[in-house]
């Protein structure tokens, strides 16, 4: 048998009517919350992004005070930006040797190699020896038995510059001749030995001593009138 709610069982009107208007009450605190968080935000990025463009416009002037006009007619040629008294450009210079008289940095260059093909070389040990204002150096260079040319270019340019000479060795890439250095006749990986040109010793030698390593890299003394 069916229960009947009377009067009394039924919920009081005002109380789901407070439910509401408290539910209401809740929605509206958050979403201005929200909206509070939406506009600090807004004004925390205008502000970085002012103060970014203030910054770049502070520099700009900066720049365009220290700005001054050359001297020498015509000024509109010469325009440029500086700071300091033009006559400084007076402490500069610059002088260039006939052709023959200048030292090269490259004293000596193998040929060229492909650098990912498996060397003709026995494996072992080659030694040759270096030599610069009287004082000799042997060098050893070990070679495996599935080196590359690559690296066997890079191993004697290692040991070059462990040695005690003041010697450089790089390895170099061209894919034409004289394409990086007049003194590179090669194409392809190159070993260049080079001596700083401000250096009183320039007589860098070469010879090889066992295994005949620089015959088989083909290195040659360049030729000092480049």
């Amino acid at each position: 048998m069916s229960q009947i709610k009377t009067g009394t069982d039924l919920p009081e009107p005002a109380t789901a009517t407070s439910r509401i208007k408290g539910e209401w009450a809740v929605q509206a605190l958050a979403s201005r919350a929200e909206e509070a968080l939406d506009r600090k935000s807004r004004r925390q990025w205008s502000s970085q992004t002012l103060q970014g463009l203030e910054d770049r416009l502070a520099g700009f002037r900066e720049a365009l005070a220290a700005f001054q006009w050359p001297t020498d007619p015509p000024p509109w040629f010469e325009a440029r930006m500086a700071t300091g008294d033009q006559r400084t450009r007076q402490g500069f210079g610059a002088s260039v040797l006939p052709a023959g008289q200048a030292q090269p940095q490259t004293k000596m260059a193998s040929g060229g190699f492909a650098a990912q093909g498996t060397t003709t070389l026995a494996p072992g040990t080659y030694r040759f020896s270096l030599s610069q204002a009287g004082r000799a150096e042997n060098i050893d260079v070990r070679v495996g038995a599935s080196d590359t040319w690559g690296d066997v270019l890079r191993n004697t340019a290692r040991a070059v510059n462990q040695a005690g000479l003041p010697v450089r060795a790089d390895v170099l890439y061209q894919n034409a001749a004289y394409g990086l250095d007049p003194a590179l006749a090669g194409s392809g990986s190159i070993l260049a030995l080079s001596v700083n040109p401000e250096r009183p010793d320039q007589d860098l030698q070469a010879r090889d001593v066992s295994g005949g390593l620089l015959e088989a890299l083909r290195v040659r003394t360049t030729d000092p009138a480049l």
